[in-house]
């Protein structure tokens, strides 16, 4: 049976240079810094047919992400709007949080900043009249 300072020594030079390719790789990942992004993204109101939202609402976003080149670019090159569902919401005001969560990230990714991050919206009911009447005009 081998002692443990044969088993320490044994292979001693492969576990020496994976020692120093670990240091090496440690070493190089505290000097690297994520990119930072900035997007703007079209905002997108998911809201129940017999619900209107009567104030004006920001029309997009502004995004701000941090992470490793590749993340951002996929991020970069995303076409679909920010959704912010509102359709379980009840009429009346209500201040609507934006949130990362409709959001879908690349692996790496992290949202800095939202802006605006919230926003009032005045939600009202749709009479079938206005609808009828907004149908006749188109």
């Amino acid at each position: 049976m081998k002692t443990l300072r044969q088993n320490i020594l044994h292979n001693g030079s492969y576990k020496v240079v994976a020692l120093i390719v670990s240091l090496v790789l440690w070493l190089t990942m505290q000097g690297h810094r994520d990119n930072v992004l900035s997007k703007d993204l079209e905002m997108q109101i998911l809201l129940s047919p017999n619900l209107a939202i009567t104030n004006p609402i920001p029309q997009s976003i502004k995004l701000e992400v941090t992470g490793p080149r590749l993340a951002l670019k996929k991020i970069s090159e995303r076409t679909e709007p920010f959704t912010v569902d509102l359709g379980q919401a009840r009429p009346g005001k209500q201040i609507v949080k934006l949130t990362k969560d409709s959001l879908n990230l690349p692996l790496g990714a992290k949202v800095i900043s939202i802006q605006p991050q919230e926003f009032l919206a005045i939600i009202v009911p749709v009479s079938t009249k206005m609808k009828e009447t907004d149908h006749d005009q188109n």
